[in-house]
């Protein structure tokens, strides 16, 4: 039986990839009619998108799976009544290694992927967790990079729980036959960097040297991205949203909608402000990757001298999900075996972070 999940290094050949969706507008409908108008708006804009980067996969062979959600808005709330966070930025939740898959932090009382994970484990993929408080429920898979043989993780996002990943994530790791990199990116490495090919590197400004990671690797770096803080809404402290779409609406109460956010969704968004979208990409092989937006001038030229094409998509509520095509997606599976890039290595294990 061969498993429908199988991703070892994310430049390989894209083959199914899942992308993420918001709530039905009629879920909003109990609210108050302003803050209902909002979700409403912030609603069809992201859908819309959602469906035009659905096609370009489509368009690219890749098949694309979506959670389906059921007619009643109750299956996705709390115990006071308040829904829970949409699975828009699916990534962060979702994490594909080798033939086993990790459903992680998953809160929904009926599961909007339930129908696709039966089938991932009939066909032989182990999933694991279904809950918070589940096995290896406490990884943050955005952090963590696959390049075949070679697992990166950052500690910084793991410091709640790095005496978890010590004592049962890294040795599963070492168990599958990798080798693991720890390092100290400093939040999700899809907003630090990305891997088109192998011994290149696409990065931002939030790590400075690659040399010991991946030595020997050219590092085309971005030009610093500088996001005017007129242009949204702070909600409270490191959270902020803004959707031009949205602002430029002269009939929605902005305030009252901020508002509810802090009482009762401050987790669906982020901080955009230290978001770097040019970095957050998705390779669908070696020869083209999908990119948030335009690249810069530079990096287009940097591509083109690699002899690598790129799609560039709009998602215009990114600043609001706090999402770019990396985020909104999570690669299930690609065409390509386990490979060592860094045959010279020896060791299990690596760390190479700042311990102070």
């Amino acid at each position: 039986m061969n498993s429908l999940v199988n991703v070892n290094c994310h430049f390989d050949q894209l083959e199914e990839i899942w992308l993420g969706d918001t709530y039905p507008e009629e879920y909003y409908n109990d609210l108050d009619s302003k803050v209902k108008d909002v979700f409403k708006k912030i609603t069809d804009i992201t859908k819309t998108d959602l469906l035009k980067i659905e096609q370009v996969f489509t368009e690219l062979g890749v098949k694309v799976r979506r959670p389906k959600w059921s007619a009643n808005a109750n299956d996705y709330k709390d115990n006071n009544g308040i829904l829970y966070r949409p699975p828009v930025p699916c990534r962060d939740t979702h994490l594909s290694l080798g033939s086993d898959f990790f459903h992680v932090q998953s809160p929904y009382p009926v599961d909007p992927w339930q129908e696709i994970l039966d089938e991932y484990e009939q066909s032989g993929a182990k999933v694991y967790n279904r809950g918070f408080l589940s096995e290896f429920g406490y990884i943050h898979p955005p952090s963590i990079v696959r390049l075949g043989k070679d697992i990166i993780i950052d500690i910084d996002t793991h410091q709640h729980s790095w005496h978890l990943m010590e004592q049962d994530f890294i040795p599963y790791l070492i168990d599958k036959g990798h080798r693991v990199l720890v390092c100290d990116t400093g939040g999700h490495v899809d907003s630090v960097f990305t891997v088109p090919k192998e011994g290149k590197i696409i990065a931002a400004h939030w790590k400075t040297n690659y040399e010991a990671e991946l030595p020997g690797w050219e590092v085309h770096r971005i030009p610093d991205e500088q996001v005017s803080d007129k242009n949204y809404q702070n909600v409270s402290f490191n959270k902020a949203w803004w959707v031009n779409e949205v602002q430029e609406h002269a009939s929605i109460q902005v305030p009252k909608f901020n508002d509810y956010l802090i009482k009762n969704a401050i987790d669906w968004i982020g901080f955009p402000v230290e978001t770097v979208f040019s970095v957050n990409s998705v390779v669908i092989n070696e020869d083209l990757i999908i990119t948030t937006g335009e690249p810069p001038a530079e990096t287009k030229l940097w591509l083109k001298e690699n002899k690598i094409d790129y799609i560039p998509i709009d998602f215009r509520c990114c600043h609001f999900w706090d999402s770019g095509i990396h985020c909104l997606t999570v690669d299930i599976r690609r065409n390509g075996p386990v490979r060592d890039f860094f045959p010279d290595r020896t060791e299990n294990i690596y760390r190479f972070y700042n311990e102070e």
